[in-house]
């Protein structure tokens, strides 16, 4: 293989082979750089376009980030005011409905009771004691003992008077389970006296007996009196209070 010659346009390789013809430019094109230095008065307008326009960026995010922070401070405040608002309104209608509830159903044992034994106390008044029985077959109380952990968060001056009330009206039921236990007692002693007659100690027992339920009379008057008084001011303070 032989080399040929080169000139400037192109360089040819010659051999038996079919011919290729490969062309290199000569030359190059070249493109210079162009260097431009400002003067001194365009640097100090350069310097003082960019620290003004650095300034006001910062200037800027400190606005925002501070207007955004007082933005969710008041949002989150205004939520927790809302929040205070309605659990105090849910805890205020919960209150009230326990009042109204006790109140129900301390309307509706007095009604029982006006109409039940009650009356039968006021028909016994020129008697020495009280003759009848009272009968207590359940737990009357159920209202109140179902929200009795509840009181707490009532007023103190309307939750004491209520917890009087029911410790009064305990008061009565035990005062007259009382005046039963006395009954039985007279009983079994009567009918001791017509299987043996009017021996001195029966006798004796008898009267004894008799002075008991004369005096448990008074302590049963004394308990419903207390009771009434005590239902009727718990009940103008519940009326005071719009609960009715």
């Amino acid at each position: 293989n032989v080399f040929g010659q080169t000139n400037s346009s192109a360089t040819v390789l010659q051999t038996n082979a079919p011919q290729i013809k490969i062309e290199i430019p000569s030359t190059f094109a070249i493109t210079n750089a162009l260097s431009v230095k400002p003067d001194e008065e365009s640097l100090k307008l350069l310097r003082e376009a960019t620290s003004s326009h650095t300034s006001k960026d910062v200037l800027l995010l400190i606005v925002g980030a501070f207007l955004a922070g007082f933005v969710g401070f008041i949002t989150s405040f205004v939520l927790h005011k809302l929040e205070v608002k309605q659990r105090n309104k849910e805890e205020q209608e919960f209150k009230e409905n326990v009042l109204r509830a006790i109140r129900c159903e301390l309307e509706s044992l007095s009604m029982i009771y006006e109409k039940g034994i009650g009356s039968k106390l006021k028909e016994s008044e020129n008697l020495d004691f009280f003759p009848v029985r009272l009968s207590l077959t359940q737990e009357w109380f159920t209202v109140f003992n179902a929200n009795a952990v509840h009181l707490g968060k009532i007023e103190k001056g309307v939750s004491n008077r209520i917890i009087t009330t029911y410790a009064l009206n305990k008061a009565l039921i035990e005062a007259f389970t009382i005046n039963n236990d006395y009954l039985a007692e007279m009983a079994r002693v009567g009918f001791e006296i017509q299987q043996r007659g009017m021996q001195t100690d029966l006798k004796m027992r008898f009267e004894t007996v008799q002075g008991w339920l004369v005096v448990q009379k008074a302590e049963i008057k004394k308990a419903d009196e207390a009771l009434k008084t005590t239902v009727k001011n718990l009940f103008e303070v519940l009326d005071e209070q719009g609960v009715s």
